[in-house]
């Protein structure tokens, strides 16, 4: 991931693109918890909840992987595929650590 190409295509500067970068990751662990705690409860719909605005804030920041792992959660949900969905947010958390491994490179 470039993050100098990320925060030019946002037409923002790096320091600016980092900063929502640190609130992307804040909700974006509250989410995947959320994801979580409805898998483990069998809530498709607040799987699918979680998992669109997730995918809303990747998508919106240029965060492709992300993107693509939620709109998959999401689509799992909306068919009630939740035997696929433990994987979904295993793939989403490492994902996440990827992201905060990256940032703290970065700083």
């Amino acid at each position: 991931m470039n993050i100098a190409k990320l925060a030019n295509d946002q037409g923002l500067t790096c320091d600016e693109f980092i900063e929502i970068i640190v609130v992307f990751i804040d909700t974006a662990k509250r989410d995947i918890e959320a994801i979580r705690s409805a898998v483990a409860n069998d809530d498709a719909e607040a799987v699918v909840l979680a998992a669109h605005s997730l995918k809303g804030a990747a998508g919106n920041l240029g965060l492709d992987e992300f993107y693509d792992i939620a709109l998959g959660t999401e689509q799992h949900a909306r068919k009630h595929e939740l035997t696929n969905l433990p994987r979904c947010v295993d793939r989403l958390e490492e994902a996440l650590r990827r992201l905060v491994s990256m940032m703290r490179d970065t700083h």
